[in-house]
């Protein structure tokens, strides 16, 4: 976790240190207190000998890539601060740099995690021309040169700045917002495709566009926030609907206090009710579920219902084609 606010010779920034301390507190644990990523916070100084110049980040992403793959699953690189650009592409400035001279190449940052063990790497640059990171300059296109496993997330494209407001980086602040919940599916995980939508709705600017340049076969889970259905209930979909057609009649056997009342009709009650409030199931002219057992009515999927009910059939129905 990489954050620099004051530089020898650029302008001073306001957050980039702000930004890198709440995604140390972010990232290193999840929503339950259990340890999720160990962070390395590496913040600028007025010290001459604790600067982040540019021999001292160099050494520190090469030691962070050069990390054994078989004892670490998941690693995230992350940096706020200053950007620039040249025709050999983009830099992330140290203190010490002068423009592009003296920062650290984002090319060379490439070929470190290219070359690295570690099978699930995610690179989160929120600095001015970040979406330079994963290009090739020399074939001026927008092809990418990532190995499987990579992801990265830029602020911006490669010709745009990024902004800082008063809390923070506006991308680190979206970023945030992810992976405190608002990019959480309904079972709490939040990886890198749901920080970039986050950020693609938080951002709606037009000088300000992030990308997601990824190669991965699955996308690692970046944060576990809280869930707002538990994996278990979600897995009984496939029990209380035979198939996600069905149209499920109701009675007032599954009413607690009701004369007809029968106990595994209640708890199946209380699931739906679940599902409902999760927008997993309807009932007709969207009727409170409770009416719509007294006037013994049917509930069906909807289709993020038959999405779930699809996906957790999936793994037990699948054939070659």
């Amino acid at each position: 976790m990489v954050g620099i606010n004051q530089y020898d010779y650029n302008n001073p920034l306001m957050s980039s240190v702000k930004d890198a301390k709440d995604m140390t507190v972010a990232l290193s644990k999840h929503y339950d207190g259990s340890l999720n990523f160990t962070c390395n916070l590496l913040t600028c100084s007025h010290y001459p000998d604790k600067k982040i110049t540019r021999e001292k980040l160099h050494n520190e992403i090469e030691e962070f890539f050069n990390q054994d793959g078989r004892e670490i699953e998941s690693a995230v690189f992350y940096f706020s601060g200053h950007g620039c650009e040249s025709n050999l592409g983009g830099y992330l400035m140290t203190q010490d740099s002068r423009n592009f001279v003296g920062g650290v190449s984002v090319n060379d940052i490439l070929i470190c995690a290219n070359n690295s063990s570690i099978p699930n790497i995610i690179i989160i640059l929120d600095c001015c021309y970040a979406g330079h990171m994963g290009t090739i300059p020399s074939l001026k296109s927008e092809m990418i040169s990532l190995r499987n496993g990579i992801t990265v997330l830029s602020s911006s494209n490669k010709h745009q700045t990024a902004l800082e407001g008063l809390e923070g980086g506006l991308f680190t602040q979206a970023l945030l917002f992810a992976l405190n919940g608002e990019g959480a599916d309904l079972t709490g995980k939040v990886d890198a495709i749901s920080m970039y939508v986050t950020a693609c709705k938080f951002l709606q600017i037009k000088y300000q566009t992030p990308t997601l340049k990824a190669s991965v076969v699955n996308f690692p889970i970046v944060r576990q926030s809280k869930p707002r259905i538990s994996e278990d209930d979600l897995g009984k979909i496939t029990k209380l609907f035979n198939h996600p057609k069905q149209h499920k009649p109701l009675s007032r056997r599954y009413l607690k206090d009701s004369d007809e009342e029968a106990d595994y009709k209640v708890e199946e009650f209380d699931l739906l009710k679940k599902f409902g409030d999760n927008q997993l199931i309807e009932t007709p002219d969207r009727k409170p579920l409770e009416q719509t057992a007294e006037e013994a009515l049917n509930c069906r999927l909807t289709t993020a219902g038959k999405f779930r009910f699809h996906q957790m059939r999936a793994p037990l129905i699948m054939k070659k084609k």
